[in-house]
């Protein structure tokens, strides 16, 4: 039933379309990432981590239609667009993921009306991220995001052109279905959204743009969310971004941009006999400075996210990053994910509790960035004008020590990581390099070919119970992008 509605408003657009004149258009984009991996533990027994040689293909298809509706001041835009993924060329790796399917009322090329699935974005993408990056920027060096925010939305933009400001305000649904009975869920909604979870938010921003002197505004969003064993999440995000830029001289640019946010409410999942609710409060902040001209730049980010390091008092302190926030091939993508995705297994020993702990699915980070304080230096060259090198070094800390939630119980309830060591402050230090060619293709599109390689030194945040740390890991991903 789930399926209804957007089969509905589909084909409702496929009648109307031809009783209107109208303006189309249809984007194509085929991109394919090859990532290798050398191998490294994620616990105490040594289980290794999702690595070797690991292909995703991917297909994004759209379309647009917009026509004059009713009256010369009212417009009627429909769009849709979808992605289908074959990770590792498996059919249990097939995606569908539909990131938009919605109709909008523009009135006089100002007020916006909007129904339907779409994605969402803010800011510099901390907490609500599309999963897109702009090629034609040199700020977005090692991101590779695949997925993006998506929710069946009710939205109103309203100008206010005095100020040179706007207000949007949304009401938004969340869910998943499943494809068959075997089949994969198909979520509709954030990476915080499990399979079989539903959510309501109400999202209110005011956002101003005074060009390149000055863009930022604020983003307030109060959220309900429903997992599928009764336990629920309420909780409030208040958030602000800041951007400015200006020139130096005649071809260099400065430009800062920040975002920080804050997270509170209250929570039953991952309830305890001794704590059955729990407060949340989580903070995040992100600040982006770069100089840059036609040929040469540097780029330094700065993030810091809050950690928790105790898993059996009355709060919740870890904030997630988006997961299509990236810094990095190694550390969040890769290493960090792969412990995280390993503590449900640790932390549902039998031996412990006699009973698994509840909600254990929800403690990966799935490639989020949480519990870090970092800085990302940068740098970008173009030796012609369609090839770009670049490099760059992650420096990272945790906020907190960094805890598995069973090595920590083992512990007595001091906090210690998932190799039972008791764990410093320094994540390690990533070391990235890559080059990306752009090909126009004339009538025939645009092609994108790149290559990323990254050495990462795990630091004593990952030491063992005898004080060693893990070794050094090499990875490297190769990607083509074709778009028509």
């Amino acid at each position: 039933m789930q399926r209804m509605p957007l089969f509905i408003f589909g084909l409702a657009a496929a009648v109307m379309a031809p009783y209107f004149s109208h303006a189309s258009s249809f984007s194509l984009t085929t991109d394919h990432r090859t990532e290798v991996v050398e191998s490294y533990p994620v616990d105490k027994i040594g289980t290794e981590g999702h690595t070797g040689l690991h292909n995703y293909p991917r297909f994004r298809g759209g379309a647009n239609y917009q026509t004059p509706f009713l009256m010369d001041d009212l417009n009627l835009r429909l769009e849709t667009e979808h992605d289908l993924e074959l990770n590792d060329f498996k059919a249990e790796g097939i995606n569908w993921r539909p990131r938009s399917l919605y109709a909008g009322f523009i009135f006089k090329d100002a007020f916006q009306l909007r129904l339907g699935l779409m994605t969402s974005q803010w800011g510099m993408g901390l907490v609500a991220n599309n999963g897109l990056t702009d090629p034609k920027k040199n700020t977005d060096l090692f991101s590779d995001p695949r997925s993006g925010d998506r929710m069946l939305r009710a939205m109103a933009l309203l100008p206010i052109p005095a100020v040179k400001s706007a207000i949007v305000l949304s009401g938004d649904l969340m869910t998943s279905f499943q494809l068959g009975e075997e089949g994969p869920h198909v979520v509709l909604g954030d990476d915080i959204l499990l399979p079989g979870d539903n959510a309501q938010q109400i999202v209110g921003a005011w956002k101003t743009n005074l060009g390149n002197v000055f863009q930022g505004g604020f983003y307030g969003v109060h959220r309900w969310q429903q997992a599928p064993g009764g336990g629920s999440l309420e909780i409030t995000v208040a958030d602000v971004f800041l951007s400015s830029s200006m020139s130096l001289g005649d071809s260099w640019t400065l430009s800062a941009q920040s975002e920080s946010l804050v997270v509170f409410g209250n929570t039953d999942l991952g309830s305890n006999p001794t704590y059955p609710e729990h407060d949340v409060l989580q903070m995040g902040s992100a600040l982006q400075m770069a100089a840059g001209g036609q040929q040469f730049g540097l780029i330094l980010d700065g993030l810091w996210v809050t950690g928790d390091q105790n898993f059996d008092d009355a709060s919740l302190n870890a904030f997630n990053t988006d997961i299509n926030f990236n810094q990095g091939l190694l550390l969040h993508d890769r290493l960090l994910t792969d412990i995280t995705a390993q503590a449900p297994v640790t932390a549902s020993n039998l031996n412990l509790t006699g009973v698994p702990a509840e909600d254990l699915d929800r403690l990966p980070t799935q490639g989020a960035i949480s519990n870090t304080k970092s800085l990302f230096p940068k740098v970008w060259y173009k030796p012609i004008k369609d090839l770009k090198v670049y490099g760059g070094a992650l420096l990272a800390w945790t906020d907190v020590p960094l805890a598995d939630p069973f090595q920590t119980k083992m512990s007595g309830g001091i906090p210690a990581n998932a190799f039972h060591g008791a764990a410093g402050d320094w994540l390690g230090l990533e070391i990235d390099v890559g080059f990306k060619n752009h090909f126009e293709l004339s009538d025939w599109g645009a092609l994108d070919i790149g290559l990323e390689a990254a050495w990462l030194q795990p630091g004593d945040a990952f030491v063992n119970a005898s004080g060693d740390t893990l070794n050094s890991i090499m990875g490297a991903r190769a990607f083509l992008s074709f778009q028509l």
